[in-house]
C-alpha cells in the first residue's frame, strides 16, 4: 500500500509540475469556472436569502467540473504520449557509466569500484539494486550521443541503455 501511495504521489507531483510550468490547463480551468458562475448568477435570478443557500453547492460543482476538464486534458497528454505504459512497472535506464567524485560521492556509486577483489560494473550495481524488484526485460545496449563542448569540440560518447519491468 505504501508503495502504491508513493507511486500516486509521485504522479501528482510530476503532473503540478509540468502544469506550474506551462500553465495551460490552469488557465483553462480558471475561464470555465468564472463562466459557469457567472451563467449561474444570470440564469438564476434568486433573492439573497435562496443565493446564499445555492452559492455553495454551485461553487463546489464548478470547482469539480473544472476539475474533471483538467484531469482530462492531463490524460489526453500522457495518453498521447504514451506515458500511460510507464504506469505499468516499466523502466529504462541510460548511463555513460562515468562516475567521478566530484558530481557523485563514492559511496553512492553503482559500478566503477572494486568489491573483494573483484570489479564491480554499473551493470552489476543496477542489478543488485533492481533485481529484487524488477527483471530486466531486453539486454543492455549502447546508444551513442554527442555533446558539444564548443563551436569547434565535441565529446562523442556511448550510454548504456537498461528496460526493466517490475515483477
Amino acid at each position: 500500500m505504501k508503495s502504491y501511495l508513493n507511486a500516486v504521489r509521485a504522479v501528482i507531483w510530476k503532473d503540478l509540475t509540468a502544469e506550474w510550468r506551462t500553465r495551460e490547463n490552469l488557465s483553462a480551468m480558471l475561464v470555465f469556472a468564472l463562466l459557469v458562475i457567472l451563467i449561474f448568477n444570470f440564469a438564476l435570478e434568486l433573492d439573497i436569502q435562496a443565493q446564499e443557500s445555492l452559492s455553495a453547492g454551485v461553487l463546489w460543482a464548478t470547482f469539480i467540473f473544472a476539475g474533471t476538464i483538467g484531469l482530462n486534458r492531463s490524460m489526453a497528454v500522457e495518453k498521447d504520449r504514451d506515458c500511460l505504459d510507464g504506469m505499468l512497472g516499466e523502466l529504462v535506464l541510460t548511463t555513460p557509466c562515468t562516475w567521478l567524485e566530484e558530481f557523485t560521492p563514492r559511496e553512492k556509486w553503482l559500478g566503477g569500484l572494486k568489491i573483494d577483489g573483484e570489479n564491480m560494473t554499473t551493470l552489476d550495481g543496477l542489478r543488485a539494486r533492481l533485481e529484487p524488484r524488477f527483471s530486466m526485460i531486453a539486454e543492455p545496449r549502447d546508444v551513442e550521443f554527442v555533446i558539444r563542448e564548443t563551436a569547434r569540440k565535441f565529446q562523442h560518447t556511448a550510454s548504456q541503455l537498461t528496460a526493466w519491468r517490475m515483477r
